[in-house]
């Protein structure tokens, strides 16, 4: 009998041990093998179904970070900070955490970097950005790229006051903070929005809201900083 390489069925298994009842005891050894192969044959063959299963589960979990993460970064983009400040806000409502804030930054003269140095120099001031932010707040906290020149941050279980400390903390940073690109110091003006999460928010409305706060240079919540 030929151990075939594709799954043994369960007819081959009932086949062989109807040989074994009937059988003598002479073949009774020559069975037992021909069944132990069978069983490695089924086992390999599990094992292998299982890796390529494992392997799609990667394959799917990779593409779904990937829909929610901003190319030129590696932050979270807009899909994603939404989907993390929704999160946060039905923790919120079920009184499974107690509070949230977001923070809006805009790089205001996105545009004018663009006419007047180039795309590649805004990009360079928005990648310096987006490591900066990423290096002043906390681990947990969920820092993104929502637009050209646009950054939000969640600062999960957290208040407008632990924010405002984090507000200074930027402001000092950037006194010193500078940003070359090919030689030539860019500047930047950036501006700051913040909002408590509550029960009732939404987060589409929650970012619009703040982003226009940003751009009001008479709504502003917390000022501007200038980078030279």
């Amino acid at each position: 009998m030929s151990v075939r390489n594709q799954h043994p069925s369960v007819q081959e298994y009932k086949a062989l041990l109807n040989q074994f009842r009937a059988g003598s005891v002479e073949n009774h050894e020559n069975i037992l093998k021909h069944l132990y192969k069978l069983l490695q044959n089924s086992l390999a063959m599990s094992a292998r179904a299982e890796n390529r299963i494992q392997q799609q589960d990667k394959e799917i979990d990779a593409l779904q970070r990937l829909t929610h993460l901003d190319a030129a970064t590696g932050l979270y983009n807009r899909r994603g900070i939404e989907m993390m400040l929704n999160r946060e806000i039905g923790l919120i409502r079920h009184d499974l955490a107690s509070n949230g804030t977001v923070a809006h930054f805009s790089i205001l003269n996105i545009q004018n970097l663009i006419k007047a140095f180039s795309p590649e120099a805004a990009a360079e001031v928005e990648l310096a950005i987006a490591d900066l932010l990423k290096k002043q707040f906390r681990s947990f906290d969920i820092v993104a790229r929502t637009g050209k020149g646009e950054f939000a941050v969640l600062l999960p279980q957290a208040r407008k006051e632990q924010m405002r400390e984090i507000h200074r903390t930027i402001e000092n940073t950037l006194k010193n903070f500078k940003i070359v690109w090919r030689g030539r110091s860019l500047p930047a003006f950036l501006s700051v929005a913040i909002a408590a999460l509550k029960e009732d928010s939404s987060a589409p409305e929650v970012l619009n809201r703040l982003h226009e706060r940003a751009h009001d240079n008479d709504g502003l919540e917390m000022g501007s900083y200038q980078v030279h």
